[in-house]
């Protein structure tokens, strides 16, 4: 209304539009199928808009959401290698600590269980030799199939 009344001052016309109703508008003839598409094409806008709106609605809090699980299990992870990095440490302090207190003990210790885990299927003997120079002999695994049976 505000532009009709500009245009009719521009013009000098004297007229003041006081208000302005619509009653039953149609198109001529000649222009009703553009018409037609104009408004055809406002509502089409109009529902592709809605759509995308829906959609984003719909899809931002599922991204969202699997972000924040991608985020929790990368945290989940990190400290499990934070914790188990920590007991790697404390088993190496309390071996170091055993090192400490006999070293030849601690040393023939790791490499018997070592061996054992290496080997579990074969018959491991113990070949050393005493200080009077003779060869003393241990069987493993008869002294275990020994104590198992008591």
């Amino acid at each position: 209304m505000a532009s009709l009344q500009a245009l009719l001052d521009s013009y000098g016309t004297g007229i003041v539009v006081g208000n302005v109703q619509l009653q039953d508008v149609k198109p001529p003839r000649e222009v009703i199928s553009a018409f037609d598409d104009v408004n055809s094409a406002r509502q089409d806008k109009e529902k592709l808009i809605n759509q995308a709106d829906q959609y984003a609605l719909d899809i931002l809090p599922r991204a969202r959401g699997r972000a924040q699980e991608i985020a929790n299990q990368a945290e989940a992870y990190k400290q499990e290698r934070i914790k188990r990095a920590e007991g790697d440490v404390a088993r190496f302090i309390a071996v170091l600590k055993k090192y400490e207190l006999g070293e030849d003990v601690t040393r023939t210790r790791m490499y018997i269980e070592t061996m054992e885990e290496i080997l579990p299927e074969m018959n491991k003997i113990i070949l050393s030799q005493g200080a009077d120079g003779v060869l003393q002999l241990l069987d493993l695994e008869s002294l275990l199939e020994e104590g198992g049976s008591q």
